[in-house]
């Protein structure tokens, strides 16, 4: 029950700095900011609140795409026909990309990357 602890103690904290950055959003995307940035995750032990990390101190920030479809790994690559080979290539540019949102090397999703990035400015 140490973690439902932390969490209740954590709730005021959070709740200044999510009160400014939800000020121009609906109530809908206030909530979902709120569930996202609220769920529990372990880092090296520890277990907190998605925004107690991000508030926790120094860290960097990072976006880059990547294809929504993996490549074909080399054994399946050299196993499948020409024509199969093909297909996928196809699908693959078909599909398109996906941003991937880091902060300190952990994929947050974009909510949380947004969040760090506003305490960034804000400082």
């Amino acid at each position: 029950m140490k973690i439902q602890a932390y969490v209740s103690n954590s709730e005021d904290c959070e709740k200044e700095n999510l009160v400014e950055f939800c000020e121009s959003m609906t109530p809908l995307q206030r909530g979902k900011v709120i569930k996202e940035l609220s769920k529990l995750s372990r880092r090296d032990g520890i277990i907190k609140t998605k925004a107690a990390f991000i508030r926790g101190g120094a860290f960097e920030l990072l976006a880059y795409e990547e294809n929504k479809i993996q490549p074909m790994t080399t054994k399946r690559f050299f196993r499948s026909t020409a024509l199969e080979q093909r297909q996928h290539e196809e699908k693959v540019k078909k599909a398109g990309t996906k941003t991937v949102y880091l902060v300190d090397g952990w994929d947050v999703g974009k909510i949380a990357y947004e969040y760090a990035k506003f305490l960034i400015q804000k400082k």
